[in-house]
């Protein structure tokens, strides 16, 4: 699903790195960058295959405005055209899942 944002006057905000795996899955038609928030909407931050950017909530996907993004990359301190910032969702380390014991109360006997 590809729709393209309506012009809001919030600013926004791009912050570079592996946050994006918190809105969507590591997907081979975009590059994903890092998050990207404006007013109340977060989402992760991707480059299509056209050179846009979008932002991608699972698989829905914004277009976002060229020129925002861009400043609010600059402001970030990344180059427009750095590549995946993020890396692959594959390189990541598996989680460690740690199973506790219950707490069994022992009741008083008569």
């Amino acid at each position: 699903m590809l729709n393209s944002r309506q012009e809001t006057s919030a600013p926004v905000f791009v912050t570079p790195g592996m946050g994006w795996t918190r809105f969507t899955y590591a997907r081979a038609d975009m590059e994903l960058m890092g998050t990207i928030q404006s007013g109340m909407q977060v989402g992760a931050l991707a480059r299509l295959p056209s050179g846009d950017y979008a932002q991608v909530n699972g698989d829905y996907i914004e277009v976002l405005n060229a020129g925002h993004v861009a400043t609010a990359l600059r402001r970030a301190g990344v180059s427009e055209h750095a590549g995946a910032i993020g890396g692959n969702k594959e390189s990541l380390a598996a989680p460690t899942v740690t199973i506790k014991k219950r707490r069994r109360i022992a009741l008083p006997t008569d």
